[in-house]
C-alpha cells in the first residue's frame, strides 16, 4: 500500500497516548505528503525512541517506514535520512 493509505490506516492512533507521539507523527504524514522522504523517515526513526508508545502506534510506525522506503524505490529516488 501507498504511504497515505497506511498512514490514514492509523491515523486515530496517535490520538491516544504521549502527544510528543502525535505531534512527531503528524511531521511524518505532512513531509510524506509533501514528498519528503527523507525528513519522513528521519522523524519515524525518531518517532521510534518515544517511551511508552501502544502496539498499534510501533505497528503505525514499522508499516509506514516499510511503505515510505517502497514509495521511494518505485519512485527511482534515493533517499538519505537526514541525521
Amino acid at each position: 500500500p501507498s504511504p497515505a493509505t497506511v498512514m490514514s490506516a492509523y491515523a486515530d492512533d496517535f490520538n491516544s497516548g504521549r502527544p510528543g507521539a502525535k505531534n512527531l507523527y503528524d511531521q511524518v504524514v505532512a513531509t510524506v505528503n509533501s514528498g519528503d522522504y527523507a525528513t519522513a523517515l528521519a522523524t519515524l526513526e525518531q518517532l521510534q525512541t518515544e517511551d511508552g508508545l501502544l502496539p498499534r502506534q510501533k505497528q503505525a510506525i514499522q508499516e509506514t517506514e516499510a511503505a515510505v522506503k517502497k514509495q521511494t524505490r518505485d519512485s527511482g529516488k534515493t533517499v538519505v535520512p537526514n541525521k
